[in-house]
């Protein structure tokens, strides 16, 4: 069996093997560039590996954002605390909830006391930043509750948990506020 060579002491019948070498590589890089993007980057799970932490959020779960990068959705604030426990914590009984609402990747549920006050819980995925709220005028910040924590004065309190943002609003001020978000804050780790 004989090899051509294509280095430059071939002399001029090879001449166009580097040409050639740079033509191929160049058409394979375009392939391997434009193939991904054509098809939309698919995974295939197909060769029987495991899908991916992005591919299994699809279903809207929370997940693990600590582990996998965060969920894709918001998950059901409805699901992280009870009608009980929301009494429990607010001193007062719970007439009833709604929700989830969900609107602009938001998720949102309430609950409404006998004493006519609500607790609103609204969850989203904002990748955790905080800084518009904390340079409010009036805003202040408070340690150990969940990655980060920001009143914004009033009745709102914005918590971090890794991606997830938890806003809380009632008429019960920033001391039941603090108290409902570290319950919750153990509910979505």
């Amino acid at each position: 069996m004989h090899l051509h060579s294509f280095s430059p002491d071939a002399g001029a019948t090879n001449a166009k093997g580097p040409q050639m070498k740079r033509a191929i590589i160049t058409a394979t890089a375009a392939v391997l560039l434009v193939v991904p993007f054509a098809t939309g980057c698919e995974e295939s799970t197909d060769t029987g590996a495991a899908p991916s932490a992005a591919a299994q959020q699809d279903n809207g779960d929370s997940g693990d954002s600590a582990s996998n990068g965060g969920p894709r959705t918001a998950p059901d604030p409805c699901s992280l605390m009870t009608d009980e426990k929301a009494a429990e914590l607010a001193g007062t009984t719970v007439e009833d909830h709604t929700g989830p609402e969900d609107a602009a990747n938001l998720r949102e549920c309430r609950w409404n006391f006998s004493d006519g006050k609500t607790l609103s819980l609204t969850l989203g995925i904002t990748g955790g930043n905080l800084d518009p709220e904390a340079a409010l005028d009036g805003a202040k910040e408070f340690d150990g509750i969940g990655d980060r924590a920001v009143s914004t004065g009033g009745n709102e309190l914005y918590v971090q948990v890794g991606a997830l943002t938890m806003v809380l609003n009632d008429g019960y001020g920033v001391d039941n506020h603090q108290k409902i978000a570290k319950y919750l804050v153990t509910q979505v780790k």
